[in-house]
């Protein structure tokens, strides 16, 4: 209307600039909201890396397809620090790799684990004949190594491995009193025998081990952790249990890549096993957590240790990557919850990892 010289009436004037003024009282509102979500949605994404990470750590390297995988994997992880990153079409395509290299992880691992099958297999059916063949000389020597030959044959179709391992050791036994009946006169299957003993004690050994060691620490992983949980739990002996979380492990990776961040990990296992009595059992659960078991322990004395642990890890420490060395501070956030009568591990668990996240949450609003 000033267009044609005509002045708006006060009123009309008053009531466009309160229309403008609840606009702008809107918008501010939303943004402050939006302030306060940021705090939130930064510790969904690093949850979600975290558990990315975790993901790639429970990888066994089996076989060299799955190493494969899981470089593919970490090349994913790299791409968490680029902001493009979080955005929905980007999300919804990581998303998708993930599922497409966990499928592809899921079958090199089903195949290379029927090949250890076949192996274990293969072995057994060797044993069987080289017992079979002793029999067939020691028919009438009243030794019982046809009993034995015919058990052993029957373990190869045996599927559970509990079942296998005790039958076996069962067999072995027997196998092992009837050939020292005969060890005089029949050297040269004693020998092959013993190889097919070694060859297969190895190979189990070395299956059981990969199968229960974190394959970048070196300590225990967390089938150990539970195993020795579940077998503190069924003998009645008292124990606690100490979970601990690594401060800004991501910022570590972010600031000088997972060359770092797998240095820091290294360096934290051989302070914490330095820092727990040699009856503790330190294990590491998974990404940036580790576990400690501590057997005869109250849980007083527990959250004491728990204590010195997380105040040993004041000292920075200094990481070599590629000759260069870098210095920082690791701090961990420790958790500490004692177990109850007829309580299970998963409970135990999820106890400690309360009273971890409630330290934390204390540490970032201003307490220790």
């Amino acid at each position: 209307m000033r267009k044609f010289g005509l002045k708006l009436p006060t009123h009309v004037s008053m009531m466009k600039r309160n229309r403008e003024d609840r606009g702008l009282i809107s918008l501010k509102h939303y943004l402050d909201e939006f302030e306060m979500l940021q705090p939130v949605l930064d510790e969904l994404k690093e949850n979600y890396a975290n558990c990315l990470r975790g993901n790639a750590s429970s990888m066994l390297p089996l076989d060299e397809s799955i190493s494969q995988v899981s470089s593919q994997f970490s090349a994913l992880l790299d791409r968490l620090s680029e902001p493009e990153t979080w955005t929905p079409p980007a999300l919804a395509q990581l998303r998708a790799e993930v599922s497409k290299l966990q499928a592809a992880y899921k079958e090199s691992a089903t195949r290379a684990l029927a090949t250890r099958d076949e192996d274990i297999r293969r072995i057994l059916q060797s044993l069987s004949e080289a017992a079979a063949n002793l029999a067939a000389e020691a028919e009438d020597s009243g030794t019982g190594l046809t009993a034995v030959t015919s058990r052993l044959e029957a373990l190869r179709n045996v599927d559970n491995l509990t079942e296998l391992r005790q039958r076996l050791e069962k067999d072995l036994a027997d196998l092992k009193v009837a050939t020292t009946k005969l060890r005089s006169s029949h050297d040269g299957y004693l020998a092959k025998l013993k190889l097919e003993l070694t060859t297969f004690k190895t190979r189990w050994e070395e299956s059981r081990t990969e199968a229960m060691t974190d394959e970048l620490t070196g300590l225990p992983n967390r089938r150990a952790g539970e195993k020795a949980m579940r077998g503190f739990i069924e003998s009645g002996r008292g124990f606690c249990i100490l979970l601990l979380d690594l401060d800004k492990f991501k910022q570590i990776n972010d600031r000088w890549g997972h060359l770092a961040g797998d240095l820091v990990l290294k360096n934290f296992s051989k302070r914490l096993r330095n820092d727990v009595r040699a009856t503790d059992t330190v294990c590491r659960w998974g990404g940036d957590e580790f576990v400690v078991l501590l057997p005869d322990c109250t849980l007083r004395q527990a959250v004491d240790r728990a204590g010195r642990i997380s105040d040993s890890f004041g000292i920075p420490m200094e990481l070599n990557l590629e000759g260069r060395t870098v210095r920082t501070e690791v701090k961990a956030c420790v958790g500490a919850a004692e177990h109850h009568a007829g309580e299970t591990p998963e409970a135990l668990m999820q106890r400690a990892d309360e009273r971890m996240y409630h330290l934390k949450g204390n540490r970032r609003d201003g307490g220790r």
